[in-house]
């Protein structure tokens, strides 16, 4: 959910339990639990070449990272996660620096930070005059008015499968049929192949203004009989004309698509069967990441 008191353009000073080591990196570790995130949102001019060397040369010193790791973090799309800290202090005096130089900059409690997997994902859903109604399986009609939605984001949710499958197989060997006389005419070998897929999706965050009751959006898993006679013949035709309507239902919220542009994931999970392993990573935890900055951001006019 959305943090309240970073709405105000800080970090609340109540909400400090700094421990007396206030480590810190480059970009964002999901696996490891820290207090405070300071990111990146809006370069204060277009970036160039010598904007970004100024940049590295003021934050190299200051994060305690190499230039050249934190070029490649600068080059990357924003929002960029700069700081990750449980000092207090730190986290401000980045923030402050950011702004101070022009630049768009917002720090956020990762603690905070929700999960698009306990937001709710509807399968079906209705476009009233005032408010959205949405159904899920197992629960009832969850209903959204149109002034309680502060942000559409669309984004690109990505799934890359690496798989590993080792197989024995036998083949007609002529010389070890010479040799045994006939007796063994076949020798097993050892075959391992290997695949790669990718599946794509987009998604549409509807970020609720209360900070919580966020309601996402998927692309293969809605059925759009609520487009009645506007339902596409196909699902990328329906989804981006639900898109479309609710863009033009709710021009009090905010809209964002950079997100479509798939960013790397690296929530990794690991699947094994006698001859076959798949290693599966997913972007998801990222893209909830990205979503929650850029929310701050629209609040705090920081984008």
């Amino acid at each position: 959910m959305l943090v309240r008191a970073l709405q105000r353009g800080d970090v609340e000073p109540g909400g400090f339990a700094a421990r007396p080591n206030g480590a810190s990196h480059v970009l964002w570790a999901p696996d490891v639990v820290t207090d405070y995130l300071v990111a990146l949102t809006r370069w204060a001019r277009p970036p160039s070449a010598d904007l970004l060397a100024a940049e590295v040369a003021v934050l190299s010193p200051a994060l305690g990272v190499g230039a050249y790791e934190l070029r490649l973090a600068l080059s990357a799309p924003l929002p960029v996660v700069l700081l990750q800290t449980d000092d207090a202090d730190r986290a401000r005096a980045l923030l402050a620096s950011l702004r101070a130089r022009g630049h768009g900059a917002v720090a956020c409690d990762a603690a905070q930070v929700g999960s698009s997997a306990h937001m709710l994902q509807p399968k079906s859903f209705a476009l009233g005059p005032e408010e959205l109604v949405f159904e899920a399986p197992g629960r009832g009609a969850t209903k959204l008015g149109h002034a309680e939605v502060l942000a559409l984001i669309l984004a690109t949710h990505v799934i890359d499968q690496d798989s590993t499958e080792e197989r024995r197989e036998k083949k007609l060997s002529l010389g070890r049929a010479a040799l045994t006389g006939g007796l063994v005419r076949s020798k097993t070998t050892r075959v391992t192949e290997r695949s790669a897929t990718r599946e794509t999706e987009r998604v549409l965050y509807v970020l609720h203004r209360a900070g919580a009751g966020h309601v996402v959006l998927r692309e293969t898993r809605l059925h759009y009989t609520g487009l009645g006679a506007r339902m596409g013949k196909s699902t990328l035709e329906s989804f981006t004309t639900l898109v479309g309507l609710l863009r033009a239902a709710l021009p009090r919220a905010s809209y964002d698509d950079r997100l479509l542009k798939p960013r790397a994931g690296n929530s990794l999970s690991l699947s094994r069967s006698a001859s076959t392993s798949t290693v599966t990573t997913s972007n998801e935890r990222e893209l909830d990441l990205a979503v929650h900055l850029l929310a701050v951001a629209m609040v705090q006019a920081q984008l």
